[in-house]
């Protein structure tokens, strides 16, 4: 039985954004299915009924990257992914798109459940701030989330509220 769950779309920090061009290539190779994802930026979405992620399609290993807000004397961040395969609507009932939920490891969004981010392999046009959406997930999840994901970040992989 699939899942439907509503919501609003919101602002985000566009630090995603800024960096799907050098992220999302490195992130493809383990995940191909989001090869297309570059262009387009992520959509934040704070939902009517939280969810909380312990599983997903796929879990990255700790991928090696550099922000664009790094200092050149930082060191690279090592950070994992999740990805859960989704239908996206904006507005409920209207185009459907393929999209992914987006969980970066050191992202607060990531651990919490009420706000998601989704990626997209195709420009949303109807997807503006304010903008009601729908996600569905028709599948079972069936990769839990690795224990290890967050801790580096702060975040204990437990439940968010």
């Amino acid at each position: 039985m699939p899942l439907s769950v509503e919501g609003t779309i919101e602002r985000g920090m566009n630090k995603l954004h800024r960096n799907m061009g050098r992220l999302v290539p490195i992130l493809a190779v383990h995940y191909p299915g989001i090869a297309k994802c570059a262009s387009f930026g992520s959509i934040n979405v704070f939902l009517d009924h939280p969810i909380y992620f312990a599983h997903a399609d796929y879990w990255t290993p700790k991928i090696r990257w550099r922000p664009d807000w790094f200092k050149p004397t930082d060191p690279d961040r090592e950070e994992a992914f999740g990805f859960v395969a989704i239908k996206f609507e904006c507005p409920p009932g209207g185009a459907s798109f393929a999209a992914w939920v987006f969980m970066p490891e050191g992202s607060g969004i990531t651990h919490g459940i009420g706000r998601i981010e989704v990626i997209a392999d195709t420009w949303v046009a109807e997807a503006r701030i304010g903008a009601r959406c729908r996600i569905e997930i028709d599948h079972i999840l069936s990769s839990p989330r690795p224990p290890w994901f967050g801790n580096a970040f702060g975040f204990p992989n437990v439940l968010i509220v």
